[in-house]
């Protein structure tokens, strides 16, 4: 059997799939996180309750997980350079691309990610280890 040659997907496509995995594991951590199978189906039947204004179902729950608007920005443009990234480094070798550049550039660019991560970094009140409580 002779396999199939796939197409690579661009632009509206490739975001709709990249939306739909997200998606999807997503929706597979809710089993991951809950305490019993039970608590999973609790969580799925309930997680669009209460919604009504979205915009003020957004602003509440992130009033509850202590995120300021300043983080929220962060956290966007963060996610939006990973997924630009990502775009990019199916057309060509992004890592290659900044390597073969002048070495005041690269380390400018290695500069300006380090600061990012470092910007972005939760100041955390437990320093208990996530996977402790499984």
């Amino acid at each position: 059997m002779i396999p199939k040659k796939h197409k690579k997907s661009t632009g509206i496509i490739w975001g709709v799939r990249v939306l739909l995995i997200f998606v999807f594991c997503s929706f597979a951590w809710i089993f991951f996180a809950a305490k019993s199978t039970p608590d999973a189906i609790y969580i799925i039947t309930s997680i669009f309750a209460g919604i009504g204004d979205l915009s003020t179902y957004l602003y509440t729950g992130f009033a509850v997980l202590e995120i300021s608007k300043i983080d929220m920005v962060f956290l966007s443009v963060s996610i939006l350079l990973l997924i630009i990234y990502d775009y990019i480094s199916l057309k060509m070798d992004v890592i290659a691309a900044i390597s073969s550049n002048k070495r005041y550039i690269r380390w400018g660019v290695y500069c300006i990610f380090a600061l990012w991560i470092i910007i972005n970094l939760p100041v955390a009140d437990s320093t208990e280890f996530i996977y402790f409580q499984f």
